[in-house]
């Protein structure tokens, strides 16, 4: 049974390496969506994006299809990308709101 403690170690120090390497990634992922969405142009982008996801609309149809389950698909990868950006520049996040909720109230 003593034979199996090195390998079971070593199975240990390689997940262990795993979930650095994920977290160095996410880490660098993070910045990527921060230095993109943090300038203009990507606060336009992102509310084009969120504009596309129909966020701020609802997504429930009248005519019987499936279009209601459509919608809301595309409306979850918005919600997906506002909890993104949530975590990594709420600022921007807002920007993208008040050029959005601007359009939609105007």
């Amino acid at each position: 049974m003593e034979s199996h403690i090195p390998v079971l170690n070593k199975n240990r120090v390689i997940a262990e390496e795993k979930e650095k390497l994920k977290r160095v990634i996410k880490a660098g992922l993070n910045n990527d969506y921060n230095k993109v969405f943090s300038t203009p142009e990507g606060v336009r982008v992102l509310n084009d994006i969120l504009e596309m996801t129909h966020l701020f609309k609802i997504s429930y149809s009248l005519d019987g299809s499936n279009q209601s389950d459509f919608r809301e698909g595309e409306r979850n990868i918005g919600l997906k990308l506002v909890k993104k950006m949530s975590s990594v520049n709420n600022a921007t996040l807002f920007k993208a709101f008040k050029i959005n909720l601007k359009q939609e109230y105007s």
